[in-house]
């Protein structure tokens, strides 16, 4: 067990199993498939014989109107083309995809203000390879989790005569890739900064940032100050996972298979520089992280 792959393993066992003893995680995982009860419950109340009337559900109209005015009318018909299930699987994912993120940066961020880490990372363990365990625990929930889901899915697409289509597995395969850009980002907040708030407020910030890149949320600003936004915004989107992950949608929605592959591509490329440089930067600092 000496081996790096054997000691890699040893401490992603030991965070699987913490996990599985934390009580928070059933509650998170029980949330996530509640949202999927009542996405795939509440589509059955906006279909009409006319087509789908998004106003006969609240929860439904504010979606509607969420989606059309951030991703266009078009997009929101090939979502719901083959029924609820891509809908909520993207949502469902939220609540589990912020417990990952977050336990991991205040959990090594607890380790290193205490002196625990120190405990751990002796003889053959480095804290490159303890940040690599951490990140393939996330990456075992990341997987057991979509695949509970579209089992679930799968279920209740017999249930209400729909199917599984091309839309709900390319979309769930742009999530898998994101999440992994996440955790990489996770896993290079971690590494910049000794205590956990800072960490965290690092993570929060640069994702933060990247979503009202995406969205627009400035872009009322007017004058010097909105020609200084749009050109930053212009650089920053090409670093963004978010913008990547959008564009890979849009691709879904147009059939472009190669816009598909190549925004996948970009996605693992920036993944492997943000963990290759968590990786590094860990391995220089030791257990002064």
């Amino acid at each position: 067990m000496n081996s790096i792959p054997g000691v890699i393993l040893v401490i992603t066992r030991k965070k699987i199993k913490e996990t599985l003893l934390n009580p928070i995680f059933y509650i998170i995982i029980t949330f996530g498939y509640v949202i999927v009860y009542i996405i795939a419950s509440g589509f059955t109340d906006i279909i009409r014989s006319d087509g789908i009337n998004p106003e006969q559900n609240p929860l439904f109209e504010i979606l509607f109107s969420f989606l059309t005015g951030t991703s266009g009318a078009s997009f929101l018909e090939r979502l719901f083309a083959e029924g609820p299930f891509t809908l909520a699987l993207s949502l469902s994912l939220i609540p589990l995809l912020l417990y990952l993120l977050f336990s991991s940066l205040f959990k090594l961020g607890y380790e290193k203000t205490t002196g625990a880490l120190e405990l751990v990372v002796c003889g053959p363990v480095g804290v490159h390879f303890y940040i690599l365990g951490s990140f393939l625990r996330n990456l075992f929930f990341l997987i057991a989790y979509l695949l509970s889901i579209t089992l679930l899915s799968a279920l209740g697409a017999i249930i209400t005569n729909t199917v599984l289509g091309t839309v709900f597995f390319t979309s769930m395969i742009m999530l898998f890739i994101l999440s992994l850009a996440l955790f990489s980002l996770c896993i290079f907040c971690s590494v910049i900064s000794r205590y956990s708030f800072a960490s965290l407020a690092f993570f929060v910030v640069i994702s933060g940032f990247f979503t009202v890149v995406h969205f627009g949320t400035l872009a009322s600003v007017q004058g010097n100050v909105q020609d200084i936004w749009q050109a930053i915004t212009g650089i920053v989107q090409f670093v963004s996972p978010l913008y990547y992950y959008m564009n890979g949608l849009a691709a879904i929605d147009y059939g472009d298979i190669a816009g598909y592959v190549i925004n996948i591509l970009i996605l693992v490329l920036i993944s492997a520089i943000l963990t290759g440089s968590g990786y590094i930067i860990s391995r220089k600092k030791g257990i002064a992280l």
